[in-house]
């Protein structure tokens, strides 16, 4: 993302003060410090009226969904004299958050004008003109286009706003695969190959957090899984870095996009084999893809098998329904190359069956391919909805057992020690403690150890976590690591007042005996974006703690 801000050379006439200051604010952005960056931009601009200032605060507030404020400032930059491709194309961007395609098109023209090679400002102009002047319009610009820049991105992205467009492909063979959604029961009941149900549905308790120095209303609900079941799919494709089966008469088995109520709501932008999708069907293209054959194998691979907090909700939990099928133990698990290296001993720790990796870009036509859904709803994007936020992503209390169980039972266990542990997640990019380092000085003064979970190994996780007697966490998926901990562990979770779906998490907690607090701050932009930075003042912090400590 960072590399849209690659204005050539420096600005005439710029200060070296200046030139500093700039370099400060690129450097806390290429480390995700967005909230840091924008105050230092703003006292700069004090100072420095510089165009490229502007930029830069631009690019910020567009990443954090700032968008009134990145297009005054990128508009300030060009009444400054600035003419930037990347400046225009924030602008673009913005302008298309809002809806407003008509500037948005003349802002990407000027930016592919500036920069003529680049593909994602080529794609967001054909995007852009399908909106603004019809299909008709944008394969005039095309043909012209794709003269010039001749890639294979751009020719899946023009097939795919056909498709989106609702335009008969000429050329399906070329253009790729039409393929309507279905679940994997479905598809393998109709046929008439093996299903077997097992466990049956799970009520998963909701209970609503208890936040720090607040009062709020306890909310309590339950809602139910999906019913598990583990099928055998007869000579489908599968793709690396995807969750769609790709069956011989051209059905598309995607348990998230066929989901009877809120299918129609998942988009798969993130999938590697949907080039577009429309209504209920999807355009794959398997061409795209270097093709192998497998006999049989297990299905564990997906969009966001490399997440540890989808590996240990979404896929891990269906080894528990997959062991069900007869031929489990003889056969091996397919999974995506690639992951953090922790993913693989988590794996290890509950089957020992033989792995077939699939390096991106691969997929494997399989003879017999054993599968199984999650065991939720589980989509990685939304489109807009009014979906419960608590109804996207849980996890089951059986499927914690099962992983704590298992795990344990290899591993061992071991007594709390006394240690206080703070997780941390200033290695990440996204969902950030945007006062981290001032968190980390306070808590450091307080007998905590600062510690970056996806540096360790999955046993020295687990380790770490069994020995905890309090655990302070930014909010993200190492707790889900929480399993291994003994139930009089001291949590404290770190968030935004925006809590989302977190009531899912603690309600599971809960009932397997973990209490925490969650210490609540601001979010660094669009509260309502889930993955957003925020702040939590030290103040707020240091009551929580005292507040337990009676």
């Amino acid at each position: 993302m960072h590399e849209i801000l690659s204005v050539a050379g420096p600005i005439p006439d710029q200060s070296a003060t200046a030139e500093a200051e700039i370099a400060a604010i690129r450097g806390l952005i290429n480390n995700g410090c967005l909230s840091d960056a924008m105050t230092k931009c703003k006292t700069a601009l004090a100072k420095f009226e510089e165009p490229e200032l502007y930029l830069l605060l631009g690019y910020i507030a567009q990443q954090i969904r700032r968008y009134d404020v990145a297009i005054a400032s990128c508009r300030r930059a060009l009444a400054l004299g600035l003419e930037d491709w990347s400046n225009y194309f924030i602008l673009g961007l913005c302008l298309v958050a809002l809806n407003d395609h008509s500037e948005a098109l003349i802002a990407f023209d000027r930016a592919h004008r500036l920069s003529p090679q680049r593909l994602d400002v080529i794609i967001s102009l054909l995007e852009v003109t399908v909106i603004s002047r019809g299909i008709d319009a944008a394969a005039i610009l095309y043909a012209s286009l794709s003269a010039q820049v001749r890639h294979p991105q751009l020719t899946k992205a023009w097939a795919r706003l056909n498709f989106e467009q609702g335009v008969d492909l000429t050329n399906p063979t070329s253009a790729g695969v039409v393929a309507g959604q279905m679940t994997g029961r479905e598809w393998a009941e109709s046929r008439g190959h093996k299903v077997l149900m097992v466990l049956g549905i799970e009520e998963i308790p909701i209970e609503s957090p208890p936040v720090a120095g607040t009062d709020r209303n306890l909310f309590r609900t339950a809602i139910s899984s999906n019913n598990p079941y583990v099928a055998e799919l007869k000579d489908v494709i599968i793709f690396s870095k995807s969750n769609t089966v790709l069956t011989r008469d051209n059905c598309a088995i995607n348990e998230t996009g066929a989901h009877e109520k809120y299918g129609r709501y998942v988009s798969h932008r993130s999938d590697s084999a949907v080039i577009g999708q429309r209504g209920d069907r999807l355009l794959i293209q398997p061409k795209d893809f270097e093709l192998k054959d497998l006999e049989a194998g297990i299905m564990l691979s997906g969009v966001a098998s490399d997440a540890f907090g989808h590996w240990v909700s979404e896929y891990l939990p269906k080894l528990q329904f997959l062991e069900y099928h007869p031929d489990f133990r003889d056969l091996p698990v397919i999974v995506d190359e690639n992951m953090p290296s922790s993913h693989y001993e988590y794996l290890s720790t509950i089957v020992q069956n033989r792995l077939v990796r699939l390096p991106f870009g691969q997929g494997l036509r399989v003879s017999k391919l054993i599968y199984a859904p999650p065991e939720t709803f589980f989509p990685v994007h939304l489109l807009a909805n009014d979906i419960p936020p608590c109804e996207v992503g849980p996890t089951t209390i059986r499927s914690y057992r099962y992983l704590k169980g298992r795990v344990e039972s290899h591993v061992g266990t071991q007594a709390p020690s006394g240690r206080n542990y703070y997780l941390s997640r200033r290695l990440t990019s996204w969902r950030r403690l945007s006062n981290e380092l001032e968190v980390i000085a306070y808590l450091e003064g307080e007998g905590y150890e600062t510690i970056y979970a996806e540096q360790l190994s999955f046993v020295e996780q687990v380790r770490l976590f069994q020995s905890a007697s309090s655990i302070i966490a930014a909010n993200g998926s190492a707790l889900q690591n929480l399993i291994f901990s003994d139930v009089s562990v001291n949590v404290f979770v770190l968030a935004s007042s925006n809590l989302h779906n977190w009531g899912t998490f603690y309600g599971m907690m809960s009932a397997l005996g973990y209490q925490s607090t969650f210490v609540c701050g601001e979010a660094v932009g669009d509260p309502s974006e889930k993955h957003a930075d925020y702040v939590v003042p030290i103040a707020t912090l240091e009551d929580a703690l005292a507040r337990r400590a009676k």
